[in-house]
């Protein structure tokens, strides 16, 4: 079991408190050790993030390759010298809607300043870590895999090595398939406060449909893209319209501002100061996640990013056992600098 090496910290944050969708300032900070950890040794630290309506307690006990929880298998992995010692981080995300996608917003508050210049130093001063970017690890799937592309992009010089699996990117692919299926939705309820009053009402709202999942995380896309403060209750403007389904060009362009295949044109050359960066993604993924990387990867070549792409059989859910592949990759880039 992993337990044993799990570390649960209490994290007062500064920069989450006071915003309408961060119902707590107040973040449990799950760190899982490396087997026989040593206070005199210093490790290199990799951040997961987890996906949409993930804790990051959630994505640490998530069962992998044969029903192995994460944090065992990134144990096993250490143990058998496939992955170098490391500290696991694993932040919360979560919001009154569900996640932040771990960018900075109005309504939920700044998550990439909470991670990037609370939690990192935080974390520096409580482990033997090997505290600079080409120490530290940032990975994630599909919300956390996007997450780790903007942290990356926008702030370059936290982060050596990016890891991003399934990662929301090709928005008029992989958000607006939703819409339709929303606005019957909100239709149905009459409108966001409705569907949101009457989710929320739900005996056990985690045991949703399908619809009503698409429906909520539409809304809660929307805080992180077009949030509106003065939208009480409701805090966004949805970028289409219910009653026709047609888009609201102005507040769509805000969501393609925040298109990782839109932002990599501009930050190429804050992608070049990685040390290494992995796509990974089912080539059957639900959310069109594969036609993402393949355009992000194509803007990467033709800038000529290094990086490194693979798609695999499956889908969007149930790829936890892809990690063991990934930290494969990743483990030579990483050991030939924490080995120093």
């Amino acid at each position: 079991m992993f337990q044993e090496n799990l570390r649960f910290l209490r994290f007062e944050s500064k920069k989450l408190a006071g915003y309408p969708l961060t119902e707590s300032a107040s973040r449990i900070l799950p760190v899982l050790l490396p087997p026989d950890f040593s206070a005199a040794k210093k490790y290199p630290t990799v951040w997961m993030l987890d996906g949409y309506l993930g804790t990051g307690r959630s994505l640490m006990s998530e069962s992998g390759f044969l029903g192995e929880p994460l944090g065992s298998q990134l144990l096993r992995l250490m143990r058998e010298d496939i992955l170098p010692a490391s500290i696991f981080v694993f932040p919360d995300p979560t919001t009154r809607f569900g996640g932040s996608q771990f960018i900075d917003s109005t309504v939920c508050g700044p998550f990439m300043q909470h991670i990037t210049d609370e939690l990192v130093p935080f974390i520096d001063g409580q482990f033997p870590t090997i505290a600079g970017k080409d120490g530290r690890v940032i990975c994630g799937h599909s919300s956390g895999g996007y997450g780790a592309l903007m942290i990356s992009m926008l702030r370059p010089e936290i982060f050596g090595y990016c890891i991003a699996s399934a990662a929301d990117s090709a928005f008029e692919l992989s958000m607006a398939a939703a819409f339709p299926t929303a606005a019957v939705r909100l239709n149905k309820y009459g409108g966001e406060e409705g569907f949101l009053k009457y989710f929320f009402s739900q005996p056990k709202p985690e045991k949703c449909s399908k619809d009503d999942f698409l429906t909520l995380m539409t809304i809660a896309m929307a805080t992180c893209y077009s949030p509106d403060p003065a939208r009480s209750g409701v805090w966004c403007q949805l970028p289409f319209d219910p009653h026709s389904c047609a888009l609201r060009e102005d507040i769509w362009a805000n969501w393609l501002k925040h298109d990782p295949c839109q932002m990599a044109p501009q930050y190429a050359e804050a992608l070049k100061k990685l040390r290494w960066l992995h796509l990974d993604c089912g080539s059957e993924d639900e959310f069109s996640a594969q036609y993402g990387h393949r355009r992000f990867a194509k803007i990467l070549n033709d800038r000529r990013v290094e990086h490194h792409i693979t798609e695999f059989a499956g889908g969007h859910s149930g790829t936890g056992f892809r990690w063991q592949f990934r930290f494969a990759e990743l483990a030579p880039f990483l050991r030939s600098y924490s080995s120093r």
